[in-house]
C-alpha cells in the first residue's frame, strides 16, 4: 500500500474548517495497529475570509465537525475480521468519514486533532464533505 503524501490529500478547508499551519511528516504520524485507523478532524473556522470573528452561535453550529475527519492511515488488519465477511473496506486513506461521537482515542499533534478509532466505527463515507452545511 503506498502511503499518501499529506499535502496531496484533500484541503481540509472544502468543508469549512481550518488548516493546520504545522506540517507533520506522514511518516511522524502514529501508525495505526491491527484493526486502527488514524483520522484527522475537522474543526471549525473562527473567523470567516473576510476577517469577521465568529460568534459562539456559528461555532457551536458548527460542531458536527469534531465527528468528521479525514482518513490518514489505515492499519494492516483493518476490515478483515471474519465479521465483516466479504465485503470491501469501508473506507480508504483519503476518504472523508463520520464517526460516532464517542470513538476511538483523542490525539493532539501540535495544533491538529487526531482520533485512532476501530474500523467499526465507521458510520458513512462522504463522498464530497462539501455537501456539509451550517446554518445559524
Amino acid at each position: 500500500m503506498t502511503k499518501p503524501n499529506l499535502k496531496t490529500l484533500p484541503d481540509l478547508s472544502r468543508i469549512s474548517v481550518s488548516t493546520s499551519k504545522e506540517h507533520v511528516p506522514y511518516a511522524k504520524l502514529p501508525e495505526p495497529k491491527g484493526w486502527a485507523i488514524l483520522i484527522e478532524m475537522a474543526r471549525p473556522k473562527t473567523e470567516s475570509e473576510g476577517g469577521i470573528i465568529f460568534s459562539d452561535n456559528v461555532l457551536d453550529a458548527q460542531n458536527y465537525l469534531q465527528f468528521t475527519g479525514l482518513v490518514v492511515k489505515v492499519g494492516e488488519q483493518a476490515y478483515r475480521h471474519s465479521k465483516f465477511g466479504d465485503t470491501k473496506p469501508w473506507c480508504k486513506e483519503g476518504d472523508w468519514v463520520v464517526i460516532g461521537q464517542h470513538a476511538g482515542q483523542q490525539l493532539m499533534i501540535g495544533d491538529r486533532t487526531f482520533r485512532m478509532i476501530d474500523d467499526d466505527h465507521v458510520k458513512a463515507v462522504l463522498p464530497d464533505p462539501s455537501i456539509l452545511k451550517v446554518y445559524v
